[in-house]
C-alpha cells in the first residue's frame, strides 16, 4: 500500500514535469551510449594492442634468425666445439636484443644422424618444462610460424606467444629457433581498459 502510493506519486510527478521528463531522458541516453561506445573502445583497443605485440614478436624473430645467420656468413670452418660455444653466446644475445622485454630462447638441433648429433640443444633457463615447441609448431620451416600459448607464471596463467622458425648453421646443421613472449603485461592493460 504504502509503495504504491509512492510509485503513483512519482509517475505523477514524472508526467507533470517537462524538466524531469528531460533529465532522465538524458541521462538514460547517455548512459546508453557511454556504455556502448566503451565497449566498442575496449574491443577495439584489444585487438590492436594484440596486432601490435603480434608483428613486433614477429619482427623480433626474424631479427634473431638475422643475427644468427649474419654471425655464421662468413664462417668458412666452425668446428663442432665452436658451433656449441657461439650458439651459448647467441642464445643470451637474442634472449636481450630486441624493442620488448626479454623473451625465452630455444635452439633445438635436428640432425638426424645421431652420431653427427655433437650440436647441443640449448634453452633459456625459465623455459617452461611443460611447453614442447615440437608438438605445437609443426611443419617448421625458414618462414617465421606461430602461436598463442598459455604460460604458468607464479601459479596463475598468463598469455603468451610462441614462434618458431628452421636455421641452418655452416656443415649443414639445421636447427629449430623457438621463441616465448610473455603477454603478461598487455593482459594487465587490457584488464585496466
Amino acid at each position: 500500500m504504502f509503495f504504491s502510493r509512492i510509485i503513483r506519486a512519482a509517475l505523477g510527478r514524472f508526467r507533470s514535469s517537462l524538466k524531469l521528463r528531460s533529465l532522465i531522458y538524458t541521462v538514460s541516453l547517455s548512459g546508453t551510449a557511454l556504455v556502448v561506445l566503451g565497449g566498442l573502445l575496449s574491443v577495439n583497443i584489444g585487438n590492436n594492442l594484440f596486432d601490435t605485440r603480434t608483428n613486433a614478436a614477429l619482427k623480433e624473430s626474424n631479427k634473431a634468425a638475422e643475427i644468427i645467420e649474419n654471425h655464421f656468413s662468413e664462417a668458412n670452418g666452425y668446428d663442432i666445439a665452436q658451433l656449441n660455444q657461439y650458439l651459448s653466446l647467441l642464445l643470451s644475445r637474442i634472449e636481450n636484443e630486441g624493442v620488448t622485454k626479454k623473451r625465452l630462447v630455444q635452439f633445438y638441433s635436428t640432425d638426424s644422424n645421431l652420431e653427427d648429433r655433437q650440436l647441443q640443444s640449448l634453452s633459456s633457463q625459465l623455459w617452461p618444462e611443460n611447453i614442447k615447441p615440437d608438438n605445437l609448431i609443426t611443419n617448421l620451416t625458414s618462414k617465421v610460424q606461430s602461436i598463442t600459448i598459455q604460460l604458468n607464471k607464479g601459479g596463475q596463467s598468463v598469455p603468451g606467444f610462441l614462434t618458431g622458425q628452421l636455421i641452418t648453421l655452416p656443415g649443414n646443421h639445421v636447427f629449430k629457433l623457438f621463441l616465448i613472449y610473455d603477454l603478461e603485461s598487455e593482459q594487465q592493460t587490457l584488464l585496466f581498459v
